[in-house]
């Protein structure tokens, strides 16, 4: 990737703390609109405890804000990958089975309380930087001040947080720039001693292109599913095809139709939601604005499907502004969208502010993954945009492995003919649908997809009913229907269809899965008579009661995150389920309404 001129450098920011600090995934997020280029940026990371900082340049006119969880969550859920067993063939170590419907999700798609904001600066030089850095007790590697240094034109935002020991994320801060270049910037982003993930979404007219970078692939003829642990080797792979540095990127998924659709998979055994009702729902019970979340989806949703413009979108700068102050006024003119229309209350307008001046039905998201070496630092990237084939992130696996099962066992080939394991993805940017047919269609240079395709194959997860809160689990045994380290189990229902408008009302349940060493999960439906149930009103936010029958009960009004259907529980657990978790849906047309993950 080219380095980028550095006055209209700016984004994911340099990060320094006092305490050890392992950073595991910088999430960056890019919206390119004709007259201002919006970035957020997010830090995973593991420390011992004790403050952190990120410091980011910005140029002049630059509005700062902090986005509600819900936006990273929401991109995540629509695009992380979906890994389905092989066609034909049984998922499960030989003399096991369990549930057909097994996958496996690669990303974090539920819901992580980010830090709170302890102070933020803004700050003209470096000297002033390493001035604030030292009263903070915060020590700036010689490296990260010379990178700085090297910048010009630009302030620097300074941002404190107080981490306590274990994992954690950093609050996301919006960076809004009128008239900067559409960039991806990463020159700023340092791995620690481990290689860093970045996960970055670009949102624009087409799929983004990131300029003089090398653009990787995974042969589908490599990825496998391992019967054992009920995972895939997709990591593995992606970890291989990013490893000669930096400035390569794998396209995980690109279409439009991620930012809205909702749709029904797998026979109508889980659903694909879109940016825009993962966001909305969650914005509304993580208390980001008092707002009903059904009503704002129902009115943003047809809106981007519209061919007219979005009329320039104002950000609130509720952090400030980079002097001197761009006039902004909202003023929708004959034929533009109101921005108000794809905002609800002061706390949900990335959807707004990242469709500013674009024409929704032409805008389109695409995830792109990289990997930093250890002790190295990102690079910059001009982005480009072009119309093309849409990319899914559903994928199937060509082979199964068999050799974790303890028995000798091998990989084997896809078979033919109906398939074992009907691909139930949920939040995945590859929006398909199974006609029940167990069918493969190839797409995305080779990869199978399970089941019939719809539209531009991209939408995001429906799990079953609300959320169970609390960490991901780590195994299950799909054989004997009980689940090891797990943190929680809920049922609710899963509104199975087969149509696309997700009309049916059928219950579902779900416990945890079993997640592989980076984090990813495993899962698999099921089904039970529970049902959602929620109150209804003008409350900011769902609120739902009742135990989510693992560790810790689930409370939507708390923000607890929706979790995925797993494996089927024995019939005494899902019945206590069933008794213990009633909870509501809110959210699409024709369904029933739901709580956020």
């Amino acid at each position: 990737m080219g380095s980028g001129r550095a006055e209209a450098a700016s984004g994911s920011g340099a990060w320094v703390s006092s305490a050890s600090l392992t950073p595991t995934e910088q999430r960056v997020a890019v919206a390119v609109g004709p007259a201002r280029t919006t970035v957020w940026t997010s830090l995973r990371f593991d420390a011992a405890g004790g403050t952190v900082a990120i410091v980011v340049p910005a140029p002049p006119g630059t509005s700062l804000d902090l986005s509600s969880d819900a936006w990273f969550e929401a991109l995540e859920v629509a695009t992380a990958p979906r890994v389905f067993p092989p066609a034909g063939l049984s998922p499960f170590c030989p003399g096991k089975s369990g549930s057909a419907n097994v996958f496996e999700i690669d990303g974090q798609v539920g819901h992580t309380a980010s830090l709170p904001l302890e102070e933020i600066e803004v700050l003209a030089d470096v000297a002033a930087v390493s001035s604030w850095a030292a009263q903070a007790n915060l020590v700036i590697p010689s490296k990260v001040v010379e990178a700085l240094a090297a910048l010009t034109g630009v302030s620097f935002v300074a941002v404190r947080f107080v981490a306590p020991p274990g994992a954690g994320v950093t609050p996301t801060l919006r960076v809004a720039m009128v008239g900067a270049p559409p960039m991806l910037p990463l020159a700023l982003t340092q791995a620690g001693g481990s290689d860093l993930q970045v996960t970055a979404w670009m949102i624009g007219p087409g799929q983004a292109d990131a300029i003089g970078a090398v653009q990787v692939a995974i042969a589908p003829s490599a990825l496998a599913w391992k019967a054992g642990p009920q995972t895939s080797n997709y990591d593995d792979l992606r970890s291989s095809a990013l490893s000669s540095g930096p400035d390569t990127f794998l396209v995980e998924a690109a279409s439009h139709t991620a930012l809205g659709d909702n749709v029904p998979i797998a026979q109508g055994s889980a659903f694909l939601d879109g940016v825009v009702t993962t966001f909305f729902e969650r914005a509304a019970a993580y208390g980001d604005g008092a707002f009903d979340s059904a009503q704002c989806i129902a009115t943003a949703t047809p809106l981007l499907a519209s061919s007219a413009p979005v009329a320039a979108v104002c950000p609130h700068a509720a952090l400030g502004v980079v002097a001197p102050t761009p006039a902004c006024v909202e003023a929708p003119g004959s034929g533009q969208i109101d921005p108000g229309s794809l905002r609800c209350g002061p706390g949900a307008d990335d959807l707004a502010l990242a469709l500013s001046g674009l024409t929704p039905s032409a805008t389109w998201v695409t995830r792109q993954s990289m990997r930093i070496p250890a002790g190295s630092s990102g690079v910059d990237a001009f982005l480009g945009f072009a119309y093309g084939a849409a990319q899914s992130s559903v994928l199937v696996a060509t082979s199964l492995d068999t050799s974790g099962c303890g028995d000798g066992g091998t990989s084997t080939g896809s078979g033919s003919g109906s398939s074992s394991a009907s691909g139930v993805a949920a939040g995945s940017s590859g929006g398909m649908m199974s006609s029940g047919n167990g069918s493969g269609e190839v797409i995305n240079d080779g990869f199978a997809v399970a089941g019939d395709i719809v539209d531009a194959l991209d939408s995001a997860d429906d799990s079953a009913g609300c959320s169970c809160s609390g960490t991901e689990p780590t195994s299950t045994d799909a054989t004997t229907s009980t689940s090891t380290s797990t943190s929680g189990a809920c049922s609710g229902s899963s509104d199975p269809s087969s149509g696309t408008d997700g009309s049916s009302d059928s219950s579902g349940s779900c416990s945890s899965g079993s997640s592989s060493s980076d984090g990813s999960s495993s899962c698999s439906s099921g089904s039970s008579s529970g049902s959602d149930s929620c109150s209804s009103g003008s409350s900011s936010s769902d609120s739902c009661s009742g135990s989510s029958g693992g560790s810790s009960a689930f409370d939507c009004s708390a923000a607890g995150p929706r979790r995925v259907r797993l494996p089927k529980l024995s019939i005494l657990l899902m019945l206590a389920l069933a008794v213990a978790a009633p909870l509501r849906r809110r959210g699409r047309r024709s369904r029933a309404r739901r709580c956020p993950r």
